[in-house]
């Protein structure tokens, strides 16, 4: 099963997207849509038709179709927001019950992310 997390350009969606709105999006293989006994997406909408998504997300999911895997895009809006992360780790959440996804300070991930931004401040 993959599950892959991508953001929506503007340019790419049919559609008006507020800036005050924050919402997620599914796009899913032929294989994992006939799953029936996995409803944990359920009241995520899918994509609307129209819009495109591309880039390394899209190859990533074109390539578990073509293989036959179950396989999750969830596309957020806007790209970068404090509201999306909170949003995309309730979603997670129900996908990957067993994964943690608090973030701490002590997380050597996010003690190199620290340092990684200094540099661009």
């Amino acid at each position: 099963k993959v599950v892959v997390v991508g953001s929506i350009p503007s340019q790419h969606f049919r559609g008006k997207l507020s800036t005050d709105e924050t919402l997620i999006f599914k796009l899913e293989t032929l294989v994992q849509r006939l799953d029936e006994k996995d409803g944990a997406l359920k009241g995520v909408p899918y994509f609307p038709s129209g819009s495109m998504i591309d880039g390394l997300a899209a190859a990533l999911l074109t390539q578990c179709q073509v293989m036959k895997l179950k396989g999750r895009l969830l596309v957020s809006w806007p790209d970068y927001d404090s509201s999306v992360v909170n949003l995309l780790t309730s979603v997670l959440k129900k996908v990957c019950p067993t994964v943690d996804f608090g973030v701490s300070a002590k997380t050597p991930l996010f003690k190199a992310l620290r340092v990684d931004s200094d540099l661009y401040t």
